[in-house]
């Protein structure tokens, strides 16, 4: 029996991996988050393990995204370094991953905030890992538009209306201040990322940006089924957009170090 996660911080293309196998024919969920606002052509979180992650944010008073939210509190870093699946939660969770197991014998899942939980899955069912990278400058201003497109279609919708442009400037400062707290989130999901990987056995992961997963697809695919996962070929390349850029986002000295060292160490795993 195999499972595989597929692993990286928010708007890392973790949704984009997760479309393609399944369209290789891995089993990716039963019931997986449609498309919304920031990703048309669906997310493909598995809604069970969406629902348990959320549900173990909510019971430790942290933000149910898993970072942080629009007029809430910024990102608390020492909670999710103390943050542990346990007790009933801990239960719930190798119960679900049994009827997964049960249900399919190689199966696979993605839902961003399982980087939050690593040991736990590790310590219950081992999975093989995708693990996926994406650089700081690009998630932060990712999540930031996605936000302020959350705030023109949802909040002000007729954006061209007066009262949009009255509040706008506040909305511009709470925007700010979600900056930093995605920022801190991309730290933190990512180093646990490399815990992961820098402490287990390399012979069970895979490690790509966007590019060198789909410059070496096939490869990935082969890995797959050697781990035994039956995959038919399907060329990522074909379900990629074009990404508009991002303008850079400012960065303390001790946040660039990090941010900086943080990518040097992915880089140097990297398959290419």
């Amino acid at each position: 029996m195999s499972a595989l996660a597929v692993l990286g911080m928010h708007r890392s293309y973790t949704s984009l991996a997760a479309r393609w196998l399944s369209e290789c024919g891995i089993d990716m969920g039963e019931t997986t988050l449609a498309g919304g606002i920031g990703n048309q052509d669906g997310h493909f979180e598995d809604m069970d393990f969406l629902a348990f992650h959320t549900r173990v944010l909510l019971e430790n008073d942290l933000a149910s995204n898993g970072m942080a939210e629009l007029g809430g509190p910024a990102f608390r870093v020492q909670s999710y370094l103390n943050l542990k699946i346990k007790g009933q939660l801990a239960e719930e969770g190798r119960a679900l991953l049994s009827r997964k197991l049960t249900r399919s014998r190689a199966f696979g899942w993605k839902e961003p905030r399982t980087c939050l939980f690593l040991p736990f899955y590790r310590d219950t069912v081992d999975p093989f890992a995708l693990v996926l990278f994406r650089p700081a400058q690009e998630v932060v201003g990712s999540l930031l538009a996605r936000e302020r497109r959350i705030l023109i279609e949802r909040v002000f919708p007729g954006w061209r209306k007066p009262r949009y442009w009255l509040a706008k400037k506040q909305w511009d400062e709470r925007l700010e201040g979600l900056r930093q707290s995605y920022l801190d989130a991309w730290l933190h999901y990512n180093e646990c990322l490399l815990a992961f990987v820098e402490e287990g056995d390399r012979n069970r992961v895979m490690v790509h940006d966007r590019n060198s997963l789909i410059a070496n697809d096939s490869v990935a695919l082969e890995s797959l089924r050697s781990w035994g996962f039956a995959c038919r070929n399907r060329k990522l390349g074909d379900m990629v957009k074009v990404q508009p850029p991002r303008p850079p986002i400012e960065l303390g000295r001790s946040e660039a170090e990090r941010v900086v060292d943080v990518t040097a160490r992915f880089y140097d795993l990297i398959e290419r």
